[in-house]
């Protein structure tokens, strides 16, 4: 079964931490970027990292339940 290409975004506070995690670590290959945001391939669809100033100041993971 194929799936349909996604696009995917998601809120960073710092696009360098960013770029370290889903570049280096988990091994994405990155696409266009700025300042303000990075594309990567997810295996066949897009992963947008935005960054987002007010998550900056958040040092707890929020809680679901």
């Amino acid at each position: 079964m194929q799936l349909t290409p996604f696009h995917l975004a998601i809120q960073v506070r710092d696009i360098d931490e960013a770029r370290e995690f889903y570049g280096s670590k988990m091994g994405l290959s990155e696409g266009r970027s700025s300042e303000q945001w990075i594309d990567f391939n997810f295996f066949g669809h897009q992963l947008v990292t935005h960054l987002n100033l007010s998550l900056i100041h958040i040092s707890e993971p929020t809680r679901r339940y």
